[in-house]
């Protein structure tokens, strides 16, 4: 059976990492699977000579809109995952709305990365039948370098902040370089690559989200892989998978980084009893009833795989 993955493939985006690993996981099943950005296809009709073109038997697609909207009028049966930027933050462009209505209408099945992303997709799309959704919890897959960021720090340049990112938007990149250089003891890194960045948060004190929209960051799984304590926005997707106190902290406002609020919590942090008990619940954190890890790639593995019979797409695909 032949699937094509259908995914935004920007360079150390969470969104390449997160359709790597699926696809890493299906071959290991037995699809033969490819890799395509939606962003490179003019349209549907790219798409599907595509699909002709390498016999593709199904597509698993990430991102309601940006893959959606080319497999609206696709011939072969497709599963939808929800990204999280989609249905958090275009719902409420009508031109994107529409069309992320009729992908979503001729899906055969939708993911969702946890309850909190099926709860907000429910309320965009209130009448799309409720057991055609699964929640599959992120897979993650640490493997961290021998990359030593004090070791960068101190060639380049002193500094008490890192941050890392990569220049994805080009306007938000500028507005973002611009602020950087306006705060001192912060430095910009470049993208790293997976194994250097694991390595990074691995030696860090903390790991800060502060995004006003997730479905279910990678980077949060991680650090907690890695036992970096998590600092993260109070926003669905955070509140998803940090019990706030016991398996990182969350705060209400970017603002609160800088009042006492913020200081407690990283002189909690620096407390020997609570990284004590915070060994303790990130050693239950993310087991099922039975005790199973939710967030193990070999857990996500079988729940992707449309062939097998344990599978809750099975019936679908």
């Amino acid at each position: 059976m032949k699937a094509l993955l259908l995914s935004p493939l920007m360079q150390l985006s969470g969104n390449l990492a997160t359709i790597s690993r699926i696809k890493k996981g299906l071959e290991k099943s037995g699809l033969q699977c490819y890799l395509k950005c939606p962003l490179e296809l003019s349209d549907s009709k790219a798409l599907e000579r595509v699909l002709d073109e390498l016999d593709i038997d199904v597509v698993i697609a990430v991102h309601v809109y940006k893959s959606g909207k080319l497999l609206v009028d696709s011939t072969k049966p497709y599963l939808l995952i929800l990204g999280g930027t989609d249905v958090n933050e275009l719902t409420g462009d009508k031109e994107k709305m529409d069309i992320m209505t009729k992908a979503v209408n001729n899906s055969r099945h939708i993911v969702a990365f946890s309850e909190s992303l099926v709860k907000k997709f429910k309320s965009c799309w209130p009448d799309y039948n409720g057991s055609d959704i699964s929640i599959i919890p992120q897979g993650v897959e640490v493997c961290p370098s021998s990359f030593s960021i004090q070791s960068y720090i101190q060639s380049h340049v002193s500094v008490s902040r890192e941050v890392t990112t990569d220049q994805q938007n080009d306007s938000f990149f500028k507005s973002f370089e611009e602020e950087v250089l306006r705060c001192p003891g912060v430095v910009y890194i470049p993208g790293l690559s997976t194994e250097d960045t694991h390595a990074v948060i691995r030696d860090s004190f903390a790991l800060v989200n502060c995004s006003d929209s997730e479905g279910m960051a990678l980077a949060i799984l991680e650090a907690m892989a890695l036992r970096t304590p998590v600092i993260v926005r109070n926003i669905p997707g955070n509140t998803a998978i940090v019990n706030d106190g016991k398996t990182g902290f969350i705060y209400d406002t970017p603002q609160l980084t800088c009042d006492e609020s913020f200081k407690l919590i990283v002189t909690t942090l620096k407390s020997a009893s609570w990284k004590s008990q915070y060994w303790c619940h990130m050693r239950s954190h993310g087991r099922d009833p039975s005790g199973a890890r939710t967030h193990d790639s070999w857990v996500e593995r079988p729940a992707h795989y449309p062939l097998d019979h344990c599978s809750p797409l099975q019936a679908h695909l």
